[in-house]
């Protein structure tokens, strides 16, 4: 675990412009070779920042908002894949699967932004009773 966020530095520190912050995790080799890739292909490539998006898209910025509408399309297109009946016997007790398909996603989205809160509380050193 002490090689990785080594391996990693380098990147980390182009993101967060400072070493006070280091990436150990173990989806690291993932992230290492995204990094590369980004670097043989993404040269010259607007940053996400830096690309204009009309003013009634702006509710897309927001990541709980894109990964709802993300997740939303998988789960809607896996339960068509796996057909109306399958769903509402096996997997929803019943419920509608298209409901079913969009309270999972909704489920999914407010769990990452659980976990992203916790991360973001953690990195600003907003840990109640330290």
């Amino acid at each position: 675990m002490v090689i990785s966020p080594a391996i990693l530095q380098p990147f980390t520190r182009k993101i967060t412009n400072t070493d006070d912050l280091a990436l150990g995790h173990f989806g690291s080799i993932g992230y290492l070779l995204s990094a590369l890739v980004g670097k043989i292909i993404g040269k010259g490539s607007p940053s996400i920042e830096e690309i204009k998006v009309p003013k009634s898209l702006n509710f897309l910025r927001d990541s709980s908002v894109a990964i709802s509408l993300t997740m939303m399309i998988l789960f809607l297109v896996l339960v068509l894949v796996a057909g109306k009946s399958f769903v509402e016997e096996t997997l929803s007790a019943g419920q509608n699967f298209i409901i079913f398909a969009i309270i999972q996603s909704l489920t999914f989205a407010a769990g990452v932004y659980i976990i992203l809160a916790g991360v973001r509380m953690v990195i600003a050193g907003d840990r109640p009773g330290v």
